[in-house]
């Protein structure tokens, strides 16, 4: 869904906030993350926290 912004072109938002900062962050299917318990999901949803560590730890999946 693309949100209008004035003379017809898209919203932008600029900024950057600390990943652990996030209530939830979803992973698409594109890296086959699965669940803690090994399912495999559509949309993997994480923590703020355990995203940020993924990140710092430089995986793609957090488990």
């Amino acid at each position: 869904m693309v949100i209008s912004a004035p003379g017809d072109n898209p919203f932008e938002v600029t900024g950057r906030a600390d990943d652990a900062a996030h209530t939830w962050s979803y992973l698409n299917s594109v890296n086959d993350c699965r669940a803690k318990d090994g399912t495999k999901t559509e949309r993997l949803r994480i923590t703020g926290a355990e995203y940020a560590q993924m990140v710092r730890d430089g995986r793609t999946c957090p488990y």
